[in-house]
Parts: C-alpha cells; structure tokens; sequence
C-alpha cells in the first residue's frame, strides 16, 4: 500500500494498493470512515486489476472546507478524481454513504464507471422502527447545526481514540479482537490524527447533514438517479447490519430490479473488514460474471 495524494480540484488522499488486471478498482469508504476501512480486503482484489483508495474530502487525511464534504461536493471530486487516476471507466466500489456516492457518480456521469458494487449502501430511509433508538437518535442529533457538533466535542473529551475506535467497529458488528492487528492499528493511529484535526467534527456533521437530506427530502431525486444507472450493479448487503437494514437493500432492489442482490448472512456494516475473504470472493465473482 502507497499512501499518495493529488490535486483533483480539492486535494485528495489515497492509498494505490498495486494490481496487476485490465482493471482499475476505486474503492470508497462510509461516513465517519476513511481509506483504511478497504485496508483488508484491498489486497485481496489486486487480481481485478489496480486498487486504488481515496479518502473523501473531511474524512481519514483529505483537508476540508466549509461545504466540501456535502455529497455534490464530494461527488464531483470523486468525478474529477477518477478522471486523474484512470482513462478508462473504473470498477467502482462503495460503502455506506460511499454508496450513495458511487451511485450518484454513476448515474451522473456513466462513462467513468464500468461496473458498480455498492456494500451496504444509504440509499432510501429505513422503515419505521428497523434502527435502533440509540442510533437513530444519534444521527438525528449530529444533524443539528451547532448542538450536534458541541456533543461530540464533548465526546470526544470522554473517550479516547483506541476506544472510540472499537466502539465505531462494535457499532458496524464487528468483534475488534478479530480485525488483523495492522488493520487495527492503522485505524487507531488515524483516529489519534483526526482527535487533533480541528476540522474533524464539523466535516462528519456536514456530510451527516448532507446524507440525511439525500436520504428524506431529497429521496425522490435519488431514486430517479437509482433508476437511471444502466452499468452492471451489484448490491451487497449483510443480514445484522444495524446501520443500513437489510430490508432497505431489498427495497432498493425492487426499485432496480436488474441490480444483483446478494446478502450476506452474519455480516453487518462492513463485510470488507468483517470477512474480508468473503467480501473478496463474492464481488470477484459478481464481477466475472457481469464482465462474461
């Protein structure tokens, strides 16, 4: 893994993991994640081609200014971004809010996307009562201007780096102890970084904004995006996700009925560091049978 950056309109950190296929894969991570959270299962896709991973404009090392981690804002880098990295269309793959980023990318400029993976994606809102209280709640006060962003101060005050990294991994259901170690380290020294980044907060709670408008008001408009994609689609979904529920995914692929719906069974939130051999297998797979 070569740790890079780029001038894409806005600078843009990324890990290039090599590869040796036809292919460029480009890799995008959730809300509140970064690069690292591919840091797994990235070598185990280098067969597909070259992997790449950037951070997105607020997150993991990639600078943030007011409005810049909105998803247009974050999209289009991601658009100019894939343009600098590739001439070809790229296999892209995203989870979370990266989903929705990857979808949105897709549907808005579909010459630079070949086939598109989206790994438990936030792209409709989930049915009444499918998320927990507590986490709802949480989401719901990190979209308050001002307040959302004083909690988390506070919260930060409280929990250390190491441990607020576990709990973001107990929360995407995964057990710490069974992350690799170098994985897990990268993700603690990270989060040390960004405890000290005084742009952290206000960029997580801009993009959290932002997915929650895409997700309620503007929900129409992105299901008309949904609808407009004609690349090859996968959609992955783990069955205890608490994030995204599975149901959600079932919804949206009765919206796209085209797209291939594979769900996961014992996986949440992010298979790629949960099980990154299975996650490795089944987009392989998928991805052989678009491509024959």
């Amino acid at each position: 893994m070569e740790l890079r950056t780029i001038d894409a309109g806005g600078l843009v950190h990324y890990a290039d993991f090599g590869g040796k296929g036809p292919r460029t894969v480009v890799l995008v991570h959730g809300l509140g994640g970064s690069l690292y959270n591919w840091a797994a299962a990235a070598p185990r896709l280098t067969h597909l081609g070259r992997v790449i991973a950037p951070d997105l404009a607020g997150f993991g090392r990639s600078p943030w200014r007011p409005g810049s981690a909105r998803l247009s804002s974050n999209r289009a880098l991601l658009g100019r971004f894939l343009k600098a990295i590739s001439p070809e269309p790229v296999v892209l793959v995203g989870n979370s809010m990266g989903g929705m980023l990857s979808m949105l990318q897709t549907a808005h400029e579909p010459p630079t996307v070949e086939a598109l993976a989206l790994i438990c994606p936030a792209l409709l809102p989930a049915p009444p009562g499918a998320i927990e209280r507590e986490i709802a709640a949480f989401f719901s006060l990190s979209a308050v201007p001002v307040l959302g962003e004083a909690l988390a101060r506070r919260q930060q005050e409280r929990v250390p780096p190491d441990k607020a990294v576990n709990q973001m991994f107990r929360l995407c259901g995964i057990d710490p102890q069974t992350i690799d170690p170098h994985v897990l380290h990268l993700h603690q020294e990270l989060a040390r970084e960004r405890y000290r980044m005084p742009w952290a907060i206000p960029a997580f709670h801009e993009a959290t904004r932002s997915l929650l408008g895409h997700l309620t008001l503007r929900s129409g408009e992105v299901q008309r995006a949904m609808r407009a994609i004609r690349a090859p689609t996968l959609l992955m979904q783990g069955l205890t996700d608490r994030l995204v529920p599975a149901e959600t995914s079932r919804r949206a692929h009765q919206l796209c009925p085209s797209w291939t719906l594979d769900e996961l069974p014992g996986q949440g939130h992010t298979p790629m560091l949960q099980d990154p051999d299975l996650f490795a297998r089944r987009l392989t797979s998928w991805l052989q049978g678009a491509a024959a």
